[in-house]
């Protein structure tokens, strides 16, 4: 005798696979069902007699009474906690009134539970059509509009995955794979495109991806977040101006940076960083090995010493990796300008550094003149909102026009040179044909000095292009004048 267990739930749809199966492996007919003392042998009937008493424990126990002889036995086992096939319609509904449901839900799922009706075939024989007014449909499709509506454990909504869990993996899952999928395309074509056009699609395109709705789920568990940290792992640029996370964020950042390997640019400006998070920061980057790009224009500094700027030139003279730095806004000094050239004499690798918006005065600018001198990598040197003056000035002339052949882009603009230290300039470029760009708008011009620039941007061949300055020259009744153009500084 073979023996089956069964312990998933059953329905009335089951009971008659039941039968099916008795039909085929046992007797050529479905044995006859007992009810009270009779035996009901019609298909019709027996049709009948199931949908009048469906899913009742009774009819069951009684079916199996009548299978003695049958090859296969079925144990059939009824759990009383799925009580739901059982429920009075009437009964629940009064019930959950009293519960203080709201009348939405409570007409909804009142509409659920109204308008069912049974009908049962067998053996080609339909029974009739019997009103359902007690038991809760379960595992059966809800109709709307004759269509099926799917049971779905999660809902896409307004840009965010949500899941009856409450989950958000599901969501950054999306994420990441979204990202990635527009990052490798941007990968694919980087050879064709230019880096700010690279930058442009970063910031259009995979940037709004990352951060949407960032507030909602940015606390989601580790396990979740991983799959954005291996996306992260690939990060080159980190642009994050503008964001006042402040010193707490900075200090975090920084311990980041101590195990990161990948970032090569990152930029802090005006995020609100304080003395400590940034002296944290050059800190773990005496261990990076990848940064080559650092923005930390505008710190929130309180102190009248420039310690900060002696933390960077220790940075820079022992990180050989830095092409670019941007100090601007650091309330550097002459003494703060001394010691950071100084420690950053034998760097050979900075091609670009910015100290604008300082107060370095003429006796800082001289100190950058004797590192210029030394004919040193740099290419770019921005100077602009000091106060170098016409001594200044003179230094820096003298230092581009014999000794240095690497000094690409100047920039002087705003700091207090009248006519005797631009014409300087002017005279160092006849010189210096490695220079190539200069911009002193905002400084205190003369006839002179305009009649210098003058024939520097408009005779022929002319030694600055308009692309190449902020200045151009005009005469007026003979008398020479410097028109500003635009510029990026």
């Amino acid at each position: 005798m073979k023996s089956h267990i069964s312990s998933r739930k059953l329905g009335s749809q089951d009971f008659w696979r039941i039968f099916n199966s008795i039909n085929n492996k046992g007797k050529s007919v479905i044995p006859p069902l007992l009810y009270g003392s009779d035996f009901v042998i019609s298909p019709k009937d027996k049709a009948e007699l199931f949908a009048k008493n469906f899913s009742s424990i009774s009819s069951l126990d009684s079916t199996s009474c009548v299978l003695p002889d049958i090859a296969i036995k079925q144990a059939i086992a009824v759990d009383i906690s799925k009580a739901f096939d059982k429920v009075w319609h009437a009964g629940l509904l009064h019930k959950l009134s009293s519960y203080s449901i709201s009348d939405f839900i409570f007409k909804i799922i009142e509409s659920f539970l109204s308008n069912h009706n049974i009908k049962f075939v067998l053996d080609g024989q339909h029974s009739s059509s019997y009103s359902v007014t007690s038991g809760v449909p379960q595992d059966l499709p809800i109709f709307m509009n004759s269509s099926v509506l799917d049971e779905s454990s999660t809902l896409y909504l307004l840009g965010l995955t949500l899941t009856s869990d409450l989950s958000w993996k599901p969501h950054i899952k999306f994420i990441a794979k979204l990202a990635s999928a527009k990052v490798a395309s941007l990968y694919r074509a980087q050879h064709f495109l230019t880096l700010d056009s690279i930058l442009y699609l970063y910031k259009s395109q995979i940037q709004p991806c990352m951060e949407y709705c960032c507030h909602i789920w940015g606390r989601s568990s580790n396990d979740a977040a991983s799959l954005l940290d291996k996306f992260n792992r690939s990060l080159l640029v980190l642009v994050l101006d503008g964001n006042k996370f402040g010193p707490e964020g900075g200090t975090e950042l920084a311990n980041v940076l101590q195990v990161n390997s990948t970032l090569e640019k990152l930029s802090l400006n005006n995020t609100d960083q304080n003395m400590t998070s940034l002296v944290n920061m050059t800190a773990a980057l005496h261990v990076n090995k990848a940064l080559k790009i650092l923005d930390v224009t505008r710190p929130l500094l309180f102190s009248q010493q420039e310690e900060l700027a002696i933390h960077f030139g220790n940075l820079l003279k022992n990180n050989s990796l830095f092409f670019e730095v941007h100090l601007g806004k650091h309330g550097i000094k002459d003494y703060g300008a001394e010691r950071f050239i100084d420690l950053i004499m034998e760097n050979k690798t900075l091609l670009h550094l910015d100290l604008s918006c300082n107060r370095v005065c003429r006796d800082g600018v001289k100190f950058i003149a004797n590192y210029l001198a030394t004919n040193p990598p740099l290419q770019v040197l921005n100077l602009a909102y000091n106060k170098a003056e016409d001594d200044g000035a003179i230094a820096l002339s003298e230092a581009i026009s014999v000794r240095n052949t690497s000094l690409v882009t100047l920039v002087l603009c705003h700091n207090s040179i009248s006519g005797e230290g631009l014409c300087s300039l002017a005279k160092s470029l006849r010189s210096n044909y490695t220079l190539k760009q200069l911009y002193i708008w905002g400084n205190q011009t003369n006839q002179a000095s305009c009649q210098a620039f003058l024939e520097l941007t408009c005779k022929s061949p002319t030694r600055l292009n308009e692309k190449d300055t902020d200045v151009v020259g005009y005469v007026v009744d003979g008398v020479p004048y410097l028109a500003k153009l635009s510029s990026p500084f």
